[in-house]
């Protein structure tokens, strides 16, 4: 199952630092894909999905641990999913 395999997590932020998420996500090029869950637009944080390759998923999991020692970072769920047919 982890080959041909998709990592999805999801990340809560304070808001006034979910550009700094972004910003770090941003800086590892072709590590992941992110998007901001609507539903928490107006509230005081941001609930935000990010995906990788189940390959690159150690280093997704290093950043957000990292970034957790800077600011709180509350994973709200991980799902692994096959990519396959």
């Amino acid at each position: 199952m982890i080959e041909n395999s998709l990592y999805q997590i999801l990340v809560r932020v304070p808001k006034n630092k979910s550009s700094f998420l972004y910003f770090t996500l941003e800086s590892h090029e072709n590590l992941c894909f992110y998007s901001t869950k609507e539903n928490s637009l107006k509230m005081p944080y941001r609930d935000v999905e990010i995906n990788a390759t189940f390959d690159f998923r150690p280093q997704l999991e290093h950043i957000i641990d990292r970034l957790g020692h800077k600011f709180p970072v509350e994973i709200l769920e991980s799902t692994t999913y096959s990519l396959k047919d």
